[in-house]
């Protein structure tokens, strides 16, 4: 409910005053964040580095057009364990909030890791269209690990309460 609020709100252009004590919202909001700052760094790493371009090929090759990614947002995770970690950094997103966002891993002496890594990225968006968690498909040959992760449970995402692509279907609906 106090998002559904925040988002009427914002849509009417009414400022709601701030609850200065509400740690809830300033800790959703930060994983918001998160999620939506990764979801343009991997259409980005897709979109316009070497890296993506596996990625660009491999989704032509499996018959999606420039427009179907760009409306369900699809990207690329670099094959880097801190390729995701280095560029937050950068935006001022703590490791910590990446972890608690599902898109990093703690290290056994310390710091973080991407979870993500050399994989076709799929963000999943809640009915406003705010990025909640990911799917990520490995496109390396030989992989050992899973064909496909996904993100864990989190603040803002529960798997059973998500149905992925609604948000892009949902005015066709």
């Amino acid at each position: 409910f106090p998002e559904a609020v925040r988002t009427l709100a914002q849509r009417a252009s009414i400022d709601l005053p701030a609850a200065e004590d509400d740690e809830e919202v300033k800790r959703t909001e930060r994983l918001y964040r998160a999620n939506e700052f990764a979801a343009g760094f991997f259409v980005r790493t897709m979109n316009l580095t070497a890296d993506g371009e596996k990625a660009r090929l491999y989704m032509e090759k499996r018959g999606f057009d420039k427009e179907s990614l760009d409306r369900f947002r699809i990207g690329f995770s670099p094959d880097r364990w801190d390729g995701l970690l280095s560029e937050a950094a950068r935006e001022h997103i703590a490791p910590e909030d990446l972890h608690e966002a599902g898109l990093a891993v703690p290290r056994k002496g310390g710091g973080f890791y991407d979870r993500f890594r050399g994989r076709l990225m799929f963000p999943v968006l809640n009915p406003s269209g705010k990025v909640v968690g990911f799917g990520g498909r490995s496109l390396k040959k030989g992989d050992t690990g899973p064909k496909y992760i996904n993100t864990p449970e989190t603040a803002v995402y529960q798997k059973s309460r998500i149905l992925y692509g609604l948000y892009q279907s949902k005015e066709g609906i």
